[in-house]
């Protein structure tokens, strides 16, 4: 897939180079050959990546800071390329907001396998933020706020060889986090423990060269290429570890082992030479990334809940309920075992005006809450708005629907409610109680036809005196009967203290 990548560089010929090997990636390149360039460039359209040529008289660090401090380009990946290997400007580039550093020379291959994983981590973090839509917002909560400093302590697992002992160049970071080795494989840990916040496979064993990494290998001092890319898949598809940061160390000069890992699902790969200093920052940087991407995961999970919940009774809404319920009612099975119950609170509106809408809500919440506590699991209540609710569940008859529907009538009108007063005074007990109307699934049906037959039962009980159930006489539902009749009125329990009844006068 062809995405727009910005390459800012003063000097000509690495400019032309850094062109032709990104567009050898089959992406569109745009090239600026100033800052002013730059910046007009990505005031006109913002890139998916930018390469920054970094070094003496070229763009470095005091661009990527100002970079950062613009709310549109704050989390726009960027790859610096580094003029010659240095460690200390390296850091001072990272530090300043690059998210990768290569240094002259580098292998094209390594090049294009750092762009396509900052591209798969951009992605990523903007699909959750906005709920799979896809395509950066910056002003998406969590988003675009600026990036915090080290957070709270993490945990670290360090996979390696049988024989492996902990690097010496991650050992420091048990300083600020917790920091466990495995051996061989990613063990699943004690039950209960928290799911690594990053990974990191040892595939160098501290080697100077790729066959001196061998040899480790072989001794199993290090993971072989084999296992390096076997923890990975293992990591990606495994359940509590899966959305872990992975860091691998790989030996200098393995372009082949570091690309495959990266395209595989490393976040990053490293050799064992950058120093403490440099590992500690990138890992930090990759539990950031992780802990960005756990906050929008978490926020669209509530988002999504929100969507399908009442938030007064936290019963499912209608948006959830009303297909669900002709799923159910689709399902292929004999005529009568699907009961679906139209409830209505009798007299809520009296409630509402003598006592106010919070004593209103505190009925609704109550008998939510009863109702739910008698639909099993594999049955469904629901709140679909006012004092209306659905309650859908798996019956072996009629008789056996009925008896559902009236342990409903009978759980509300057989429990007061207990609210606060008006203006918040002494609390009262209210009476109250519900009219069910109740219709059968024949089988293979639409919902919208079983929901049509419960409505008018229930339209049913409200003429027949409310606080009733009133379904049909038979499983076809061509006529509807008072199924249990109420003994008149709606009555509660008298002790302890008085109770109020609305309805017909008792």
């Amino acid at each position: 897939m062809s995405r727009d990548i910005l390459i800012v560089d003063t000097l000509c010929s690495s400019r032309i180079l850094a062109c032709g090997e990104v567009s050898a990636g089959h992406h569109a390149v745009r090239s600026c050959a100033t800052e002013e360039e730059a910046w007009a460039a990505l005031d006109a359209a913002c890139p998916d990546l930018l390469v920054l040529g970094a070094g003496d008289g070229q763009p470095g660090a005091d661009f990527l800071r100002r970079l950062r401090a613009r709310p549109g380009t704050r989390r726009l990946p960027v790859l610096a390329i580094a003029a010659e290997e240095d460690r200390a400007a390296r850091l001072r580039l990272l530090h300043a907001g690059a998210d990768e550093v290569l240094t002259r020379p580098y292998d094209p291959a390594l090049l294009l396998g750092r762009i396509r994983t900052l591209l798969r981590g951009a992605d990523e973090l903007a699909d959750l933020a906005q709920g799979g839509a896809g395509g950066l917002a910056p002003d998406m909560p969590g988003l675009a706020e600026p990036e915090e400093g080290f957070g709270a302590r993490a945990t670290i697992r360090v996979v390696t060889g049988r024989a492996g002992r902990m690097p010496e160049a991650i050992e420091p970071l048990s300083r600020r986090h917790a920091l466990s080795l495995d051996r061989e494989t990613l063990s699943s840990g004690r039950a209960g423990a928290p799911a690594p916040d990053l990974v990191i496979l040892d595939a160098a064993g501290g080697a100077p060269d790729l066959a001196a990494a061998i040899r480790l290998a072989g001794d199993g001092r290090a993971l072989h290429s084999a296992a390096l890319f076997r923890q990975i898949a293992e990591i990606r598809s495994h359940g509590p570890a899966r959305h872990a940061a992975i860091l691998a160390l790989v030996p200098p000069q393995a372009t082949n082992l570091a690309v495959m890992a990266l395209d595989l699902g490393a976040q990053n790969v490293v050799t064992p030479d950058i120093g403490a200093e440099e590992l500690a920052w990138r890992a930090e940087g990759l539990i950031r990334r992780k802990r960005d991407q756990d906050r929008c995961r978490e926020e669209l999970r509530v988002g999504l809940k929100a969507a399908l919940h009442d938030p007064m009774t936290g019963l499912y809404n209608r948006r959830y309920a009303l297909p669900a319920l002709d799923r159910q009612a689709q399902a292929p099975g004999p005529p009568g075992q699907l009961a679906v119950m139209m409830i209505d609170v009798d007299d809520f509106k009296a409630i509402n005006d003598r006592f106010g809408h919070a004593a209103g809500d505190s009925v609704i919440v109550a008998i939510a809450q009863r109702l739910e506590g008698l639909v099993p699991p594999e049955g469904m209540v629901a709140r679909l708005g006012g004092e209306e609710f659905l309650a859908v569940l798996p019956v072996a008859g009629r008789d056996a629907a009925v008896d559902a529907a009236e342990r409903m009538r009978r759980h509300v009108a057989e429990r007061p409610v207990t609210v606060d007063g008006p203006g918040g005074g002494c609390a009262i007990r209210l009476a109250a109680a519900v009219s069910i109307g109740l219709a059968l699934g024949t089988g293979g049906e639409a919902g919208s036809d079983i929901l049509a037959r419960a409505d008018r039962a229930l339209m049913a009980a409200k003429r027949a005196g409310k606080n009733r159930v009133i379904g049909p006489a038979s499983i076809d539902g061509a006529d509807l009967a008072t199924l249990r009749p109420s003994t008149g009125g709606i009555h509660g329990l008298a002790p302890p203290g008085p109770v109020l009844r609305f309805g017909k006068a008792v």
